[in-house]
Order: C-alpha cells, then sequence, then structure tokens
C-alpha cells in the first residue's frame, strides 16, 4: 500500500481551504461589498441610520460600545417572547431589564440576523438627535461588517467582506471581551495602557472608570475641573459622577488632547468627539481599526462657547450646567434648570445635537436674542447672549 506523502496532504488541504474562502467551484473572492452608504456629519453627534425591523424601516442610533440593540415600544409587535432579565452596561450604570428575541435586521441590504433587543422608550434620543430614532442598533448587529467613517467627504460606509484601507491609514488590533461583539483598543499613553471600549454611541470624549480616573489624577495626566492641579485624589460614593477633569497633556495617534475632558463611568470609554479628528474604518469583521487624521480643523466645543451645558426636552434647550463668571450663559442671566424657548435662530422644536453645535459654528463671536423661563419669574425673559470665540475641544491651528 503507497503512503501519502505529507506534503501533498498539506498542500492540498491548504488548497481546499482556500476554495472554501473564495467561493467554491466558483472560482470568485467574495468581492467586497458596500451595503449601505449615507451622509455623514463632521460633528461628534449620533450617527442616525435606517435599519428594517419587521416590515417597517426605522432610524437607529449606531453604537458599537452596545453588546444588544434597544427598540422603542412602539417596535415590540415585531419582537418575540419575553426571555430572562438581562445586565445592560452603560457608560454610567448598569440596570437589570427584560429582553426579547428580536426579528432579523437589515441595513441596506445586509441582513443581519436575528437579535436581543429591550425596550426602552427612544423619544429622549429623538429630542437629542433631531431625528425621530426607534432604536439603538448594537455591535452584534455590526459584527460581519467594516464600518467607514469618512469625515473629511462626509461619508458613512457598511461594508461586507472589507478587503483592505486606502494607503496612509494607520492599523491597530481590536479586541473582545468572550461572548461580546463589542469592540475595544488598547491605547498608550503616560507609559500607562488603557484598554477602551469603542463607542459611535457616546458624543463625548472620554468617559474613565473610577479607578482609572483617580490614577491619572494621581500621575498628574488628569486634572480636576478647576485652576489648581490635584494630587491623591480620593473618589468616593455620591460624588462619583459629578468628577470632571482635564488632560494635562498627552498625544494619541498623533493628536494633542490637551484640553479634553474625562469623567467617571462604568468602564473606559472613548468616544465621537475625539474619533472625528479622524477618518476610520472599524472592522468589526476583521478585528482591525483603521485611522488617519482628518484634512479639516478639530470638531469645535460648543458648550464651551456657550458657556455651559445645554440639554433638549420638549423640543427646547435645557440648561444643565453654566459655568460662573465671564461666560455666555451666566452672562445672559441663564442657569441651571432654565428652559430657553430661543436662542438665536433656534426656536422650540430645533433644539437639538446637530443645531446647537451649527449656531456655534456659524456664528462664533455674534451677539444673538435668548428667550427663556426662569423660576420664580412669571412669563419669559429675553435677553442678549455673545457666543464665544471658536474653541476647540483640541489643541489645533487658529481656526479661522
Amino acid at each position: 500500500m503507497n503512503s501519502c506523502n505529507p506534503r501533498l496532504v498539506r498542500a492540498f488541504t491548504a488548497l481546499y481551504l482556500t476554495w472554501l474562502g473564495y467561493g467554491g467551484f466558483s472560482g470568485e473572492a467574495r468581492a467586497e461589498t458596500i451595503v449601505h452608504q449615507q451622509h455623514l456629519d463632521p460633528y461628534p453627534v449620533h450617527i442616525v441610520v435606517p435599519v428594517k425591523v419587521g416590515d417597517e424601516t426605522v432610524n437607529f442610533i449606531l453604537d458599537t460600545a452596545a453588546d444588544i440593540c434597544a427598540c422603542d415600544p412602539s417596535l415590540q409587535k415585531w419582537l418575540g417572547p419575553k426571555q430572562e432579565a438581562g445586565t445592560i452596561k452603560g457608560v454610567a450604570k448598569s440596570v437589570s431589564t427584560a429582553t426579547f428575541e428580536a426579528p432579523a435586521m437589515s441595513i441596506g441590504t445586509h441582513q443581519a440576523g436575528r437579535q436581543r433587543a429591550f425596550v426602552t422608550d427612544m423619544a429622549p434620543v429623538s429630542a437629542a438627535a433631531g431625528a425621530e430614532v426607534k432604536g439603538v442598533l448594537g455591535a452584534p448587529a455590526l459584527k460581519d461588517l467594516a464600518v467607514w467613517l469618512d469625515f473629511d467627504h462626509g461619508s458613512l460606509k457598511l461594508i461586507e467582506h472589507f478587503d483592505s484601507p486606502p494607503a496612509g491609514m494607520q492599523a491597530l488590533d481590536l479586541e473582545f471581551e468572550p461572548g461580546s461583539h463589542a469592540p475595544k483598543v488598547n491605547l498608550f499613553f503616560m507609559n500607562r495602557g488603557v484598554r477602551f471600549d469603542l463607542d459611535l454611541g457616546y458624543t463625548g470624549a472620554f468617559l474613565l472608570k473610577p479607578e482609572s480616573f483617580k490614577r491619572f489624577v494621581t500621575m498628574g495626566a488628569l486634572n480636576l475641573d478647576t485652576d489648581t492641579p490635584h494630587k491623591g485624589l480620593s473618589i468616593t460614593g455620591e460624588d462619583r459622577q459629578e468628577r470632571m477633569g482635564r488632560w494635562e497633556s498627552w498625544e494619541l495617534w498623533g493628536q494633542d488632547v490637551r484640553y479634553s475632558t474625562a469623567t467617571e463611568a462604568q468602564g473606559d470609554v472613548i468616544g465621537l468627539e475625539f474619533l472625528v479628528n479622524f477618518n476610520l474604518i472599524i472592522d468589526l469583521d476583521h478585528a482591525k481599526l483603521y485611522y488617519q487624521r482628518r484634512q479639516a480643523p478639530p470638531p469645535i466645543n460648543p458648550f464651551s462657547m456657550l458657556g455651559g451645558v445645554i440639554f433638549v426636552k420638549d423640543g427646547c434647550g435645557v440648561v444643565n450646567e453654566v459655568h460662573e463668571g465671564k461666560r455666555p450663559l451666566w452672562e445672559a442671566g441663564l442657569r441651571k434648570g432654565d428652559k430657553i424657548l430661543r436662542l438665536g435662530s433656534l426656536e422650540k422644536g430645533g433644539f437639538n445635537q446637530k443645531s446647537l453645535y451649527e449656531l456655534a459654528l456659524n456664528h462664533a463671536g455674534e451677539t444673538v436674542e435668548v428667550q427663556y423661563l426662569h423660576q420664580g419669574i412669571a412669563g419669559p425673559v429675553t435677553g442678549q447672549l455673545t457666543i464665544g470665540a471658536l474653541k476647540s475641544v483640541f489643541a489645533a491651528p487658529e481656526l479661522k
């Protein structure tokens, strides 16, 4: 009996595996396919994509850090039976809630398969996003795709069988926890490493869990948001969500993030306010992240220019935080809790993340009229507010 030649066996096996990967007897490779493409705002605002659930096509927020989808109660008719309660991890806290089996979801021509989902009211998210949002599209629905964010050209592409990035893009490996499809990336600075959740659903720059926050403050890499550096900060219970910090100075991917902020959270998160400085390809299928600095100036910080933080509720702006002193909101007489009915060209129904960003971007240094409701004063108060000069979260060439 003739024995098999081991070299021939190995060669045949390699040929067979190659044949499987390239489409069997057809001899054709699995072609890279753009399954969905749309306009992409070059701002750190929620990315909204159309998703088909059951017989309805509705808007979902793209959220690479979520390991489950979320659906508005109006979509519950398409969901399967209730499953056991599951723990849903958010950026600030975790909650235990019932989950459901969701029908196969479609994004463009891509069939994402059946998903796990929980039900929550998406109205507050819709108000902030400035669009009717019916859900959150988590990482499991994106696991076979590459998400290409080309902020320079205003283009979002979702791609099957992604081949290779354009020349000049740098590459990093993505990591995943067991049983999770949410990508994580290791970043090193100040001779320390942190594994960040790569979160397209978070519009801020960074979030740090308490131990990371404390470590960077102790190192002197992060100061509390005051004029006085703090060392050896002790983080305790009730005040943990109130801590804000400012990076001293470090560089990530060639981007100086000296002016970025960080707050305490459940995990270490890197979000859109930082990521929007780059053109990105998040290839979940092959566990790769490709990045390249944008040609455009970095995004502005509208809340710094306005002198406080404005949330959106019932179509109006709601002052969530006011920076005291010679800051626009403070000098115009607004305080925390005030409801803004009109700010410049924005009126009731027109307040959202994008409109506030564009107001600051297009009217920097200008004085606009503001009308608001203030507790203890009957009727609306009308005043003047001077928007600050163009200011970026990140160090950059002078903005013109």
